[in-house]
Parts: structure tokens; sequence; C-alpha cells
């Protein structure tokens, strides 16, 4: 994504909007798919480069987080009919995944607050890992270009954190 020549960069954006957007419209349940597209999309238009418009990176987010919203519903709905299940999977209705894919489909619909709040689901989920966290980092530095925004760059930041501390001998809390 990141290129001093943003002309030359066009074809190669444009072609993994195609193929994310295409993975997710066959099957929304592909929501990682969705959201990276939703993020090129934003990124190639803050770029000036010619692609789909802006309301469907919106379009796409918001079907992001019917779908996730919907994975937790019924991951609850597992919990509260085994309790055995609800013990072993107490508040981790979702995985790691799903949690920044929540995050940045609501940084795609531009509601930063919210994005605040899912982050804390996010850095506190049992499952997540450095791996994940600095995936994720990566995403929201060059991708969302978060530190640019200036509600944004305390997500950024804690994600920055976050990143050092699964890195380090201290993974276990992120808070």
């Amino acid at each position: 994504v990141i290129a001093s020549d943003k002309t030359a960069a066009q074809p190669s954006i444009l072609a993994a909007i195609h193929t994310y957007q295409s993975v997710f419209d066959e099957d929304h349940e592909n929501t990682w798919h969705g959201v990276n597209a939703a993020s090129l999309i934003l990124r190639a238009a803050r770029d000036g480069l010619a692609g789909p418009p802006v309301e469907e990176a919106r379009r796409i987010a918001t079907a992001t987080l019917d779908v996730l919203a919907r994975r937790q519903a019924a991951a609850a709905g597992k919990n509260l009919a085994d309790p055995q299940t609800a013990e072993q999977r107490e508040g981790v209705e979702l995985e790691a995944w799903d949690h920044a894919s929540r995050v940045e489909a609501l940084i795609a619909l531009d509601k930063l607050d919210e994005a605040d709040r899912a982050l804390d689901a996010y850095l506190t989920h049992p499952g997540m890992d450095a791996f994940e966290v600095a995936s994720t980092f990566r995403q929201f530095d060059e991708v969302l270009q978060l530190s640019s925004r200036e509600k944004g760059a305390p997500l950024l930041e804690r994600l920055r954190k976050a990143a050092e501390l699964c890195s380090g001998a201290n993974a276990g809390s992120i808070r």
C-alpha cells in the first residue's frame, strides 16, 4: 500500500479490492475479506485513485458488523443453552480476529468512539497473540492511516503498545 507513485500502485490496490470484495460478496461470513475491501476502498479514495465509491466501503462495513453481531448472538445463545460451554467460553463469543474486524469496520464507518470501545474487547481477548496485534497495527497504520486522524492516533498508539507488550515477556496483560 505504501508507494511513492500512487498512480503506479492503482492496479495493485484495485486488484486487491476486487479480490477481497469478491470473496466477501460470495459469502458474508468472510468478514476479514470484507473489512479489508472496505479499508482499501477508503485508502484508494484518500489517495485520489479511481476505485469503488466510498459508499461501497460503508455498505461492506455495515454488512460486516451485521454478520459479527449475528455470530456473537448465536454463540451467546449456545452458551446459555449449555452451562459447561458458557463456563469455557465466558465472554468469548467471537474469535480475536472477529474483534479486530469489528474495530476496523467501525473505523470504516467513522465511528471512532465505538471503535475505541471495541478495541478494548480485542486487546483483552484471551485468544489474541503477538502476530494478530502486530498485523492489526500494521493494517491500521499503513492502510487506515490512523496516525493522521485526530481520534485515530490514540487507537493506533494503543495497538502499538499492545504489540510491544505481546512481543515481550509480559504478553498476558495488555490493558
